[in-house]
């Protein structure tokens, strides 16, 4: 009996060694496979995240607004999206207004000018050598430079008295006809040159210019008289000008440079500004009075147009003012 008892307590105490060992097994299990907490913190911050995220509302796109909206809207081909237009190349702007547009030549391409006159702010407006087509655009009465040079455009050139601040305007390469426009009071360059003008020259041209180039065109008439005395450079060659260089040219002592050939201008060749003498190479004022029908051009190395004829040359052109002159030119 006493072994029979003995057996079963060795077998009771197996059986307990063995639970007391399964336990330990599955809390090792428990320790091994539970997550870190750096993994539980990570998992926390993901759903965070995505919960915040999904009840936020993404904001709507920026609407194209203003002078962005008016320069896509004339120019459906500009290559700048949304407001991006005042990042565009070329493209200028202050306080969200565009001021500048300057795209000369090349890209992008430009058939006819659009309708700039929305651009309420534009001051500066340049693209020569794209090629357009059509009349003189329409454009805001704000612009201070105006550059159309080189292009297609044909038609009169309007009285440009309507831009008011205009202190620049080459529409010089085109075809315009029709008369030397209307100019305003502030225009201190004009460059009208290589077109189809046609009449005379204004006897009242705005005092402020320093610069004019009506040359290549054919306009006909006198050379005026009263020229403004702030002019530095005077282009009016390859015209039909006739009569005479008026002698009031002398006054003119601001000026640099001066071109009259290839027209049919007769007379004498009057004293020259002393600034414009002595800053011109000979041969290159002789040139610049060549193509004429001078009766003193020999005396100042200048070539008369072969339809001239015989014109006798005035011997006291050697004795008058012009001597100085014409030591500077041999």
């Amino acid at each position: 009996m006493r072994q029979i008892l003995a057996v079963a307590g060795f077998f009771a105490s197996c059986a307990l060694v063995t639970e007391s060992a399964a336990a330990a097994i599955k809390r090792q299990d428990l320790i091994v496979n539970a997550p870190s907490t750096s993994a539980l913190d990570s998992d926390v911050q993901e759903t965070a995240a995505a919960t915040a995220t999904a009840e936020v509302e993404q904001p709507p796109p920026v609407p194209v607004t203003g002078d962005c909206q008016i320069l896509h809207d004339i120019w459906p081909g500009f290559p700048a999206t949304g407001n991006d237009c005042c990042k565009a190349f070329g493209i200028s702007c202050t306080d969200g207004f565009i001021t500048r547009i300057r795209l000369a030549y090349g890209s992008p391409p430009l058939q006819f000018i659009p309708d700039f006159s929305g651009l309420t702010k534009l001051i500066l407006l340049s693209l020569p050598g794209k090629n357009c087509q059509g009349q003189f655009p329409s454009l805001p009465t704000t612009l201070e430079y105006l550059d159309l040079e080189s292009n297609r455009l044909l038609s009169t050139i309007p009285d440009v008295t309507t831009f008011p601040r205009l202190r620049f305007l080459s529409l010089a390469s085109n075809n315009f006809t029709g008369p030397v426009p209307q100019l305003p009071s502030t225009i201190k360059s004009l460059n009208l040159a290589s077109n189809h003008l046609s009449g005379v020259i204004p006897s009242n041209l705005p005092p402020s210019l320093t610069s004019l180039n009506l040359g290549d065109n054919q306009l006909t008439g006198f050379i005026p008289t009263n020229l403004p005395i702030s002019l530095e450079y005077l282009y009016l060659g390859v015209n039909s000008l006739i009569g005479t260089i008026p002698e009031s040219i002398i006054s003119l002592t601001n000026l640099n440079y001066f071109n009259f050939q290839d027209n049919h201008l007769t007379g004498m060749i009057p004293p020259l500004p002393e600034n414009l003498i002595t800053n011109t190479p000979p041969d290159q004022l002789a040139e610049s009075l060549s193509g004429n029908c001078f009766s003193n051009a020999e005396a100042f190395g200048v070539e008369n147009s072969p339809s001239c004829g015989s014109i006798i040359e005035n011997p006291s052109t050697t004795t008058t003012p012009n001597g100085e002159l014409l030591q500077l030119l041999r």
